[in-house]
């Protein structure tokens, strides 16, 4: 066990900043200066040991990840997590399947065929760094609640940030690696009313669309992704259906059209949109750094030192087309 897992393991909900602070530089010293004063030189002073920035990192990374913002369920609803060692060029295999064939007469199967194809899509990665400025009063009074509030609201607006992009990709009409645009005659209908009669022609068209080898799909509508304005006749018509067979119903203000809508079918069986994380961070795709030493800029480009501490923080995702097989555009016109 690392060091700084024994100090956490020890109790730290009895750890203030100081305290750690003061553990941190025992185990690295073998003794702690007392504290004097308001003891913010016992946290600076830690900076430079191995263990209290790790403590910070994973004390903070781990209420990130214990927490979820109201965007990440819906952007989850309609995305499949992929996650990559790098951003470099990467392309995503796609493997379909024939329906398996009747056994033979000896009762072996002796091949079978898949076909695997490249998506050839690129990954588009948004990445956004901000730092925290933690005060030196909120560090000496041992005020751990500005920890949850930064990453409350750090999440809140990574995640908005992702939607507007997930909303471009389904409504764009740019052809893909292949020469054709996302939606097609196989997997688009027109004239259809978001009611009961066009939500099953829609959940039809999803079930029959044709896979690579020509095979029907059968997704399971699994999303029913709307503009603001058609949210509770989706909820409403969602409701009608048993329990256990209702679709989610996704809403997302970036949508431009009101007259189009989406049904979707289960990211992980039926991915159309990949969302890609870097190992090592999970899927709110939030990362959050150690206390370092602060400045900030002021008045004609001047920096000053900041009285207090930096928190770095990073969003970073990748999004990208992986297949048209999952999704059925819906017009009402």
């Amino acid at each position: 066990m690392r060091r700084a897992e024994r100090l956490i393991s020890t109790g730290s909900e009895k750890y203030g900043w100081i305290q750690a602070a003061q553990a941190a530089l025992e185990l690295a010293h073998g003794s702690a200066p007392a504290i004097s004063g308001d003891g913010f030189p016992i946290i600076q002073a830690a900076l430079s040991t191995a263990d209290f920035p790790e403590i910070v990192e994973s004390t903070v990374q781990g209420i990130s990840e214990a927490r979820r913002s109201e965007q990440l369920s819906d952007i989850l609803a309609v995305t499949r997590d992929t996650v990559l060692a790098n951003y470099r060029a990467t392309s995503f295999a796609m493997v379909d399947m024939r329906e398996m064939p009747t056994p033979s007469v000896d009762g072996m199967n002796r091949f079978h065929f898949a076909t695997v194809s490249s998506t050839g899509e690129e990954i588009r990665v948004f990445s956004t760094f901000v730092k925290f400025l933690v005060t030196r009063q909120i560090l000496t009074g041992d005020d751990r609640s500005f920890v949850p509030a930064a990453i409350n609201a750090f999440a809140a607006a990574a995640h908005r940030n992702e939607v507007p992009k997930i909303a471009a990709l389904l409504e764009s009409t740019v052809n893909l690696s292949d020469g054709a645009p996302l939606f097609g005659s196989d997997n688009a209908l027109t004239g259809t009313a978001l009611d009961a009669a066009g939500m099953g022609a829609a959940f039809g068209k999803l079930r029959q669309q044709p896979t690579e080898t020509g095979a029907k799909s059968g997704a399971q509508p699994f999303a029913v992704v709307v503009h603001p304005d058609d949210e509770y006749a989706a909820l409403a018509l969602a409701e009608n259906l048993p329990q256990g067979r209702r679709p989610r119903v996704v809403v997302l203000p970036d949508l431009s059209d009101s007259d189009d809508y989406f049904v979707i079918g289960a990211p992980a069986t039926h991915p159309v949109i990949n969302r890609s994380r870097l190992d090592g961070s999970d899927v709110s795709c939030l990362r959050f750094g150690a206390f370092e030493p602060a400045s900030r800029l002021i008045e004609n480009g001047k920096v000053e030192s900041y009285p207090g501490l930096a928190l770095p923080a990073t969003h970073s995702v990748g999004l990208s087309v992986v297949s048209r097989v999952g999704a059925v555009r819906v017009s009402k016109s």
